[in-house]
């Protein structure tokens, strides 16, 4: 009942934004439907040259402020896996990433769906483009819908150079720098970021490489290769209260700390890990008279290792994992027909593997490090852009999915096979209400596979209640409505609803016990408020607002982990409000973010499931102010000052973040 009367909501929201705006005009914009994140108007764009200049942030960092985004961190730790940033509500394994449309996991397979945030540098970022919810053929395995990150491609003969300090000994110097020379062009960029621990152990360094190459065979013919190779070494956080072994006063009370999967003891100061990453891609892109087709191929190389220490100082561990060895094919491809037709079409194939690891000391009470399990993917889509009329426009698009999973050593005798597939179709239409406004509504199905980590968990999983159900994928449906509207050429304003509800939801957190198994279904739904004014020609603000709903139905009683009739973690209210100013040499960032409280259980991911609690964080508030001065066309100062008012506050409970600190920044272009 309670599906019906929301779904019927969004439905009369939409056709009363169309009665009411309805107006005959001569012309209609095309590109008001959102299809595929690289070729038409995202759901929401982030120009990074403007929304951040000079100021030294990720990319998480940048997403705070977008509506129907929450960023979830660990102060200077970093990542917390799957749940850094999410996406209506979706962690990662719910959602697809891209850099510049290739998909990305950047931390290896055996994790899920965990992307490793700090693998990009923001200043090699052009913008980001979002789409939001499963509404594009064009991409599947998601419910929560697409982040792409499209880099910079225009460093000409010439390039800058960062140089970045800060609060808590932050240390940051980056290179860019490119050549074009009459058909071939190259790119290149460093980038090393150091930080000092603010919770205890978690010291922090990252050094990063990349090449881009690209060469045009002809008018309407380019080949383009790139590589990528980081290394990033991050202490694991220790767990630090007051009257343990080991407290430490110069770091804050910490209640719990980061472990190793299949290991015996608990990590103490000195232990790390340290990603090797390498990534490829080469590609062929070709422009015909009336289309495009471009083909990808890609790989994904990593390894981890992994230094334990006791807290006696004892070496329990020292050993290599394969952290991912996967590769794919994507091809894209468009075709206009006429005037009122246009055509796209494309394959993604996906094999993900990971590899054999290796100890260097002390494997004698941790478990062999084998590849358990493999799984490919293969996704096919066809849809049609339309224009209807002078108002109308619509997009009707159809995707096939296909999951595979088997064992990938024979040692792996508890895993199963897998073998799912399922069309999807997605509608969507726009609707041009006057010159002023416009309506959009969409109706799509979902369709995710198991991710790696929970195909793996789930015949892993012996000892707990869920062992031997069978896995299924997610299946459900999305709607949305929205209604765009310039009051004049200061003010616009963006309504959206959205309505999930998904059948077989997989409840699954990547921590002990690690159940994993298909409750009844899922429920995601919310409103998303977008807001821009223009003060003067050279100011701004912007106001966006998120209101976030979820419920879960089917949870297993014995299920300690996670909240039982909501998600964890997911804040109903949040606002972001900022204002930007930008004039002569001089450009100011300011931003508040607003956070009300949220529901979670103790230690979730918990250590001690049975004891497990519900606890709640308070809301709260944080104030951020960067300012700019263009010393001349070539050389700028930034100075960042990030959480003004020294707020105490939390973003994953027992982890306290960094109080009132600062950055300061000196770019020279050359």
């Amino acid at each position: 009942m309670k599906k019906s009367k929301k779904t019927v909501s969004i439905m009369i929201l939409t056709f009363i934004g169309t009665a009411v705006f309805a107006e005959d005009i001569p012309t209609y914009e095309l590109n008001k439907i959102t299809v595929q994140a690289e070729e038409q108007q995202a759901d929401a764009v982030i120009e990074v040259s403007s929304a951040n200049i000079g100021a030294a942030k990720t990319i998480p960092d940048l997403l705070r402020n977008t509506a129907g985004i929450q960023v979830q961190a660990r102060a200077n730790a970093g990542g917390n896996e799957d749940l850094t940033v999410k996406l209506r509500g979706h962690d990662s394994r719910h959602y697809t990433v891209l850099v510049d449309g290739v998909p990305q996991s950047m931390s290896g397979v055996m994790g899920g769906g965990y992307v490793n945030w700090n693998a990009i540098p923001l200043n090699m970022v052009d913008k980001i483009e979002i789409i939001k919810g499963a509404k594009s053929a064009a991409y599947g395995q998601t419910d929560g819908g697409v982040i792409n990150i499209i880099t910079k491609k225009n460093f000409i003969n010439g390039g800058d150079v960062e140089l970045t300090t800060g609060s808590n000994g932050r240390r940051q110097y980056t290179l860019n720098y490119g050549i074009q020379k009459d058909t071939f062009g190259f790119a290149m960029y460093a980038n090393k970021s150091t930080e000092d621990a603010y919770l205890r152990n978690s010291d922090y360094n990252n050094q990063q490489i990349g090449l881009n190459f690209h060469y045009n065979i002809n008018k309407t013919n380019q080949l383009k290769f790139n590589i990528d190779h980081e290394e990033l070494n991050r202490g694991l956080v220790i767990a630090n209260i007051p009257g343990t072994p080991g407290y430490n006063n110069s770091y804050p009370i910490t209640l719990t700390g980061d472990t190793f999967a299949s290991s015996n003891g608990t990590p103490g100061d000195g232990s790390y890990s340290k990603i090797y990453r390498n990534n490829y891609n080469i590609s062929w892109d070709s422009q015909r008279s009336a289309g495009t087709d471009t083909i990808t191929y890609w790989r994904n190389d990593e390894k981890q290792r992994e230094y334990s220490l006791l807290s006696t100082g004892i070496l329990a561990f020292d050993r290599y994992n394969v952290t991912d060895q996967s590769s794919g094919l994507l091809y894209t491809g468009s075709h206009i027909i006429n005037k009122k037709h246009t055509l796209g079409y494309g394959i993604d194939y996906k094999m993900l593997r990971y590899g054999y690891g290796w100890y260097n000391s002390n494997n004698t009470n941790s478990s062999a490090l084998y590849p358990s399990q493999k799984t490919d993917t293969l996704g096919m889509y066809v849809e049609d852009t339309w224009i209807l009329g002078k108002r109308w426009q619509g997009n009707a698009g159809l995707r096939y999915d296909q999951m595979k999973g088997n064992r990938d050593d024979s040692r792996a005798t508890q895993i199963g096979s897998m073998n799912d597939q399922s069309f999807s179709p997605k509608l969507n239409f726009s609707f041009k209400n006057n010159k002023s406004t416009t309506t959009t509504f969409s109706v799509n199905r979902i369709w995710r596979a198991p991710s790696m980590a929970e195909f793996y968990w789930h015949y892993m999983n012996t000892w707990g209640f869920a062992a031997g159900n069978n896995l299924k994928p997610e299946k459900g449906w999305g709607y949305e409505a929205s209604v765009d509207h310039q009051f004049n050429k200061k003010i616009h304003t963006k309504a959206i609803l959205y309505y999930q509800n998904i059948n077989n939801y997989i409840n699954f957190a990547h921590t002990y016990p690690f159940n994993c198994y298909n409750i009844n279904h899922a429920t995601l739904w919310g409103l998303e408020l977008e807001n821009t004014y223009h003060l003067t020609p050279y100011s701004s603000i912007f106001l966006n607002y998120t209101n976030q709903h979820t419920e879960k139905d089917g949870v297993n009683p014995n299920d300690k982990i996670g909240l039982s009739n909501e998600l964890d973690y997911r804040p109903h209210h949040t606002i972001s409000l900022g204002y930007q100013f930008d004039r002569y040499n001089w450009h100011v960032r300011y931003d508040m973010t607003f956070t009300s409280n949220q529901s979670a259980t103790l230690f979730f991911p918990s250590t001690k499931p049975l004891n497990a609690k519900v606890i709640n964080i308070g809301s709260y508030l944080i104030h951020n102010v960067s300012i700019t001065k263009d010393l001349n066309k070539n050389e700028s100062i930034n100075i960042s000052l990030y959480n003004i008012f020294d707020k105490n506050y939390c973003e994953i409970y027992g982890y306290p973040m960094e109080g009132r600190f600062y950055t300061a920044t000196f770019t020279q272009k050359f």
